[in-house]
């Protein structure tokens, strides 16, 4: 993993070199840019199976999917209100049947987000999980997605899953897998209503933006 995703950074560096370039190069090392500071955080969030896994270490899509989210809330901003003070943590909620087991924690272990520490929590109750910032929704809840999207709706919570038609019901973000990468679909009309602030450039990276209103 750290081979190929090293490779990947010279090999974007020496396409986006030179100091003379035209508009149309200038948009391209910007898109550039943006891939490969998205695969940067993927890559550390993931660096610690390879560094402490050795020969065991097995990229699975649930380590992927915990990963990426990892990285895209990197570009995500929430409201000063969302925290009771400015030392306190982002909560990254699971609800549901729970697809990362310890490998959330580890992913997580000693990472940032917006400068605040991360720590994880877990439940089958939505209303154990109000205070979070992220909310990963297992696929055993799809049967419920629109009653807990109904019941954060307001709050300044970063919805996630990986169930079909997810944005389109009023989620914020879909990660899903495309082949053997991973992929993402954001709905920035859901994120506003939840007071988040989504990077631009993160908007480029996405497989697909929804921004209809919800209906």
């Amino acid at each position: 993993m750290a081979f190929l995703v090293s490779e990947h950074f010279r090999a974007e560096a020496v396409r986006s070199g030179g100091s003379k370039q035209t508009a149309a190069v200038k948009n391209r090392r910007k898109a550039v840019d943006c891939r490969i500071l998205l695969s940067a955080v993927l890559y550390l969030a993931l660096s610690v199976f390879s560094i402490a896994g050795a020969e065991s270490f097995e990229l699975t899509e649930a380590r992927l999917k915990a990963a990426a989210t990892y990285g895209i809330a990197k570009f995500i901003h929430w409201p000063e209100n969302a925290f009771p003070d400015p030392e306190a943590p982002v909560v990254f909620a699971v609800l549901g049947e729970d697809p990362f087991g310890a490998d959330l924690k580890e992913i997580l272990k000693d990472k940032t987000i917006n400068g605040r520490p991360v720590i994880v929590m877990r439940s089958r109750q939505l209303k154990d999980l109000m205070q979070c910032h992220i909310l990963f929704i297992s696929d055993s809840e799809e049967k419920r997605i629109a009653e807990i999207l109904e019941a954060v709706q307001g709050h300044p919570i970063l919805t996630v899953a990986d169930i079909a038609r997810f944005p389109e019901q009023g989620g914020i973000l879909n990660v899903i897998m495309d082949g053997r990468r991973v992929a993402f679909e954001i709905n920035l009309s859901a994120a506003n209503r939840a007071s988040l602030t989504v990077e631009s450039r993160l908007s480029k990276l996405a497989r697909k933006i929804h921004t209809d209103p919800l209906k």
